[in-house]
């Protein structure tokens, strides 16, 4: 009784005290799904009553009469693709959970800039570490990105902006299907960003302005086996970063990548 009343005393602290509403549908959902395993995987006794006894060996024997070689043979072919398909959401990302990415990325807004829109490109590193849940999988990711603009500040004339992050993803991984065995995964997770400001006067002098900012984001992708070695991925990432309570700035990235 004591994990359900933590479970929704930490929902309704996040949603309503600290507002963090993504990571209270987060922390619902991982629990419910550790909640449902938890029952599901409950034996049933071995001595437990059985109604109508006589009638259930009856038919039993019947089945078994009817039954020849390649009955035998489709459902032993049935459960060898249920214990893939279950050994494939224990799988990596890649055969070994490490993947390299390329991203396109989008600004929706932005503080301190003369580009809120701007678009540029970046790159990551991911890994994929197994949770112990068949279908859930913990995803750091270290992500770079930066773009350039001109200003008039002062001496300055042109600035560049660098955002460099590291995050953590709780990611749902579905069973893989079609022939090439797709795999689809979503999820999301809080993040840690340095984010670093360069002004540039016209003789090349800098001013340097580092600062640390938090977030929260989500993703969704599709992992693609190119053969047992190399799987091809493609990622949409949507985050949003804030200074303390203050909405800094929310951008989009499409990343893809290769997973070894």
């Amino acid at each position: 009784m004591a994990a359900p009343l933590y479970v929704f005393a930490s929902f309704i602290g996040y949603y309503y005290i600290f507002y963090m509403r993504f990571i209270s549908v987060i922390i619902l959902l991982i629990s419910s799904t550790i909640f449902s395993q938890i029952i599901d995987s409950t034996p049933i006794p071995e001595n437990a009553p059985v109604t109508g006894k006589g009638q259930i060996e009856s038919a039993v024997e019947i089945i078994r009469a009817g039954m020849d070689t390649n009955q035998t043979d489709t459902e032993t072919g049935r459960t060898d693709v249920s214990q893939y398909d279950f050994l494939g959401l224990n799988e990596h990302i890649g055969p070994n959970g490490v993947s390299l990415f390329f991203s396109f990325v989008g600004q929706t807004y932005a503080k301190n800039t003369n580009l809120p829109h701007a678009h540029t490109f970046g790159a990551g590193l991911s890994g994929d570490i197994l949770t112990g849940l068949s279908f859930i999988h913990l995803v750091p990711m270290l992500q770079y990105w930066s773009y350039s603009e001109k200003i008039a500040f002062g001496p300055f004339v042109s600035q560049t902006y660098r955002d460099a992050s590291l995050s953590f993803n709780a990611v749902f991984m579905t069973q893989r299907f079609t022939k090439r065995k797709i795999r689809l995964y979503g999820g999301g997770g809080p993040s840690f960003h340095l984010s670093i400001s360069s002004q540039y006067t016209e003789t090349g002098l800098s001013e340097t302005t580092p600062g640390f900012r938090t977030g929260i984001g989500a993703l969704g992708g599709v992992e693609l086996p190119l053969n047992g070695m190399v799987s091809f991925l493609v990622t949409g990432i949507y985050k949003q970063t804030y200074d303390w309570n203050i909405a800094y700035r929310r951008f989009f990235m499409i990343s893809f990548g290769f997973a070894v």
